[in-house]
């Protein structure tokens, strides 16, 4: 790849992880009846082990660590001047398929039976950012920046494997 692909690969990724973290945080708290934290309070989750039992929270920590893994390897890429290995690249295209499979469930299932009941689906504190935003950001920087054609076919299997558990 090339120094300016690394450079936006950071970019994007340090995104990444500020909205992901953000929403995973809001979720997690909104769990919660913490005072000061009201603001992220849901009736969605009624404790953490709820919020871990779905597969979109699941793929959006997968992102958030897929997405951290990529921060640390393109600075070490930036600063040392070595390659890139196929670890990082892997765990972003498993994280990367994991929460586009949620961006399409969420907008072609979900959506539509939450928009005909009069619910919101997508707000602020959580939805927005793990089923929109970090997962169109993570669509770009894969295809547009990380994709790397010496990745063998091979590899799809494991990228594929978060979604056939």
């Amino acid at each position: 790849m090339k120094k300016t692909h690394y450079g936006a690969s950071l970019f994007i990724n340090i995104l990444i992880v500020i909205f992901a973290g953000f929403g995973l945080f809001s979720t997690i708290m909104g769990s919660f009846d913490i005072a000061g934290f009201g603001w992220c309070r849901s009736n969605a989750y009624s404790s953490v082990s709820d919020v871990f039992r779905y597969f979109g929270n699941d793929a959006s920590v997968l992102l958030f660590v897929a997405s951290l893994v990529m921060v640390v390897a393109d600075v070490l890429v930036l600063t040392k001047k070595k390659e890139m290995g196929k670890f990082p690249l892997i765990l972003k295209f498993a994280a990367t398929i994991s929460v586009f499979l949620t961006f399409i469930i969420s907008y072609c299932v979900l959506w539509p039976s939450k928009a005909l009941s009069g619910d919101v689906l997508f707000t602020w504190k959580g939805s927005l950012w793990l089923r929109t935003v970090c997962p169109v950001l993570a669509v770009i920087s894969f295809i547009g920046f990380e994709l790397d054609p010496k990745l063998r076919f091979i590899v799809t299997g494991v990228g594929v494997l978060p979604v056939a558990i």
